[in-house]
């Protein structure tokens, strides 16, 4: 939310997040004043606020305000948990979850039985409702489906496994190409390719609108959301956990600025020092990036139970009139999907991500060599694109560990649960993690547990009876505004923020900016 108090005038703007629970009740604009506003208000002010605050004792604590931290927040708020949501940057999903491509995927290419895959067929089953809920419409989210592309004969060789893999994950509306079938499914794509897979059930979302919605949702399901908030140490006492925070000066930015190609590198910021405490019965760590340094603050300094190790994916941004129908995916490795062309919900032609492991965990810079390839990639794979305008890059860094699999672990001991590894499908799963998180949650509380199988049948995940879920009413978002209004509103404001759900967002995701400051009416190819 964007500073206009006086009491805030000394900070600069910083958006949607709340360290005070009077003010997070609050209505208006002014009602949901920002982390930054809280540490600039007068000294006895804040001591009160703070003592107050170590007084209570919350249900829950997230750690991490990506979208997998929402979706656990939202879902535990929902469900009438007290919870407190600590993001150490300066809004929400601006992390890993401010990277990733805005797609929507299937889980074809997750390891068979894997929980992964589990995840992901559930949350594809919530998404419509959910969406709708957000307030979201067809023009935020767009179901184009995808093409798993062969450039080479071995890659075409390769093919039957992948639309064996797509039934085997329950996508069944999956079939095969040939080349001649290829071209008149995608004219844009060049006659080098050799045959693909379709997979109809791949989507193209507005990558801001989600975080958001979820965002909204958990506050007004009675979650506290704290911005520029970083977890310094963490402590068991009597059963509580004394989780100390400091105020965070970290504000990454992965995109490229106006009229410049490349990102440039983050400076190191500030370690912050501990001001005040949490206290929670109940952590849930969703750090993304941060998660193995998190665990290791639980465990004394002990070794974590996985590390991370960022993996920085770039991305080329054109602005051009070329329509590319499909997403256009090559034939995946058990690391990574490849390079992928497609359109964005506002019209702009992508290609990435690259894969490339490095250790700076907040450096999402770009580089001209590998833009070349990129471009040179999307020329190859799209030939009308040789000549189209390009409008910037940007990057985001995935929270890749050395499983395969999510690292999703309950220590009912410790009343606290781990979810790590969430590399490249949090989009897609998180809402379904969010319900994982609750049940591994309440299986801590004891709750009962009927018709419970060993590898324990999550609804809608298995063939095995359903588990009985009490149903609880969740509240329902009004519309957002179409993607004309966002990107008129951008514009005018001129401060990288927009009005969503009777409050100003910082657009914090690359795709979403630059679809925002480049829209010229159309999405994805389709004249709005």
């Amino acid at each position: 939310l964007k500073l206009t108090s006086s009491s805030a005038r000394s900070c600069s703007p910083t958006f949607v997040g709340c360290s005070s629970p009077a003010m997070w009740r609050a209505s208006g604009v002014l009602g949901a004043a920002c982390t930054a506003a809280y540490w600039h208000v007068p000294n006895q002010r804040r001591r009160t606020a703070v003592r107050a605050e170590e007084r209570r004792t919350f249900d829950i604590a997230v750690v991490g305000g990506g979208l997998v931290g929402l979706a656990v927040a939202r879902e535990a708020a929902a469900r009438g948990a007290s919870v407190v949501l600590l993001e150490r940057e300066q809004t929400v999903a601006a992390s890993a979850s401010g990277g990733n491509t805005g797609l929507g995927h299937t889980g074809y290419d997750a390891p068979e039985g894997s929980l992964e895959r589990r995840l992901l067929r559930r949350a594809i089953s919530l998404h419509p409702a959910l969406y709708r809920s957000f307030g979201m419409g067809m023009s935020h989210c767009r179901k184009c489906g995808s093409l798993v592309v062969a450039w080479t004969p071995a890659q075409l060789s390769a093919l039957d496994a992948v639309l064996q893999e797509n039934v085997n994950a329950g996508d069944t509306d999956a079939y095969r190409v040939n080349a001649e079938e290829l071209r008149d499914l995608e004219p844009a794509l060049s006659p080098a390719a050799l045959g693909a897979v379709v997979c109809p059930n791949e989507a193209v979302v507005e990558p801001f609108l989600i975080p958001i919605g979820y965002a909204e949702s958990a506050r007004r399901h009675g979650a506290e959301l704290r911005l520029s908030t970083e977890v310094t140490s963490v402590e068991r006492q009597d059963g509580v956990w004394r989780i100390g925070i400091g105020k965070s000066a970290l504000a990454v930015d992965g995109r490229s600025k106006p009229g410049e190609l490349l990102v440039q590198p983050l400076k190191e910021a500030a370690a912050p020092s501990e001001a005040e405490t949490v206290s929670a019965r109940c952590v849930v760590n969703c750090a993304g990036l941060w998660g193995d340094e998190l665990e290791a603050m639980r465990l004394g300094g002990g070794e974590p139970p996985f590390h991370v190790t960022p993996r920085k994916g770039q991305f080329l941004v054109f602005d051009t009139d070329v329509e590319v129908e499909y997403i256009l995916e090559m034939v995946p490795t058990q690391f990574t999907k490849g390079v992928i062309v497609w359109s964005t919900t506002y019209g702009n032609v992508i290609v990435g991500p690259t894969a490339t492991n490095q250790t700076n965990k907040a450096d999402r810079s770009t580089d001209e060599e590998t833009i070349n390839s990129l471009k040179a990639w999307a020329v190859k794979a799209v030939p009308a694109l040789k000549d189209a305008k390009v409008l910037g890059t940007y990057s985001g860094l995935r929270p890749a560990t050395e499983f395969r699999d999510y690292q999703i672990k309950a220590h009912p001991e410790e009343r606290w649960i781990t979810v790590g590894g969430i590399r490249s499908t949090g989009l897609t799963a998180c809402c379904a993690i969010g319900e994982y998180v609750m049940e591994l949650v309440e299986d801590m509380d004891g709750a009962p547990q009927p018709d419970r199988l060993p590898e324990r049948p999550m609804l809608g995940v298995s063939g095995a009876k359903k588990r009985l879920v009490q149903a609880r009413s969740r509240i329902n978002l009004e519309p957002v505004p179409s993607l004309a209004e966002l990107a008129a509103d951008f514009r005018s404001s001129g401060d990288g923020t927009v009005s969503v759900y009777g409050r100003r967002w910082l657009v914090s995701h690359p795709l979403s900016s630059f679809g925002m400051e480049s829209y010229s009416g159309k999405q994805g190819g389709v004249t709005s």
